[in-house]
């Protein structure tokens, strides 16, 4: 048995990825100046649009400890008095976004003791870090914040 090939198209049938239209106008002997004649049946997709700069971006997430090596300006928090009087220990975690310029500029509670928060929450929202470079320019970052409450003997 013979293997089977296509069957040629006929005349009248688009076939191919060209579609050919009917001559053009006196003058023009090869039908050039003729719309669609001798262009593809499926155009070309237009190329794909530059990538956007930095200033589009959204933040870059870091961990904790690479951001950490960028403080440069670290306010300490006070103990609240009622958590000192009871002896009250813990760590408030925050999720943290660092503007272009270094300044926090969104903070929320991830987990911590509610007498411990107020006081974190007052002292993270005055550090400053060292601008973060991606790319030649600065870049908005998101990352998680640790704030250590413990009591020295």
């Amino acid at each position: 048995m013979e293997p089977s090939r296509p069957a040629p198209h006929s005349p009248g049938e688009s076939g191919g990825d060209i579609e050919i239209s009917g001559g053009g106008p006196i003058g023009d002997t090869f039908g050039l100046g003729t719309p669609g004649f001798l262009q593809p049946a499926n155009p070309v997709a237009p190329p794909p649009q530059e990538i956007k700069k930095n200033s589009e971006r959204r933040s870059l997430k870091l961990s904790e400890g690479v951001v950490q090596a960028q403080l440069i300006s670290r306010v300490e928090p006070r103990y609240p008095p009622l958590a000192l009087q009871i002896r009250l220990q813990g760590t408030v975690r925050l999720q943290a976004i660092i503007n272009r310029d270094g300044r926090i500029t969104s903070l929320e509670v991830v987990s911590g003791h509610p007498l411990l928060v107020q006081s974190a929450l007052d002292a993270v929202r005055q550090w400053r870090y060292r601008p973060t470079m991606l790319d030649g320019g600065p870049v908005e970052v998101e990352t998680t914040i640790s704030v250590v409450f413990q009591l020295h003997s």
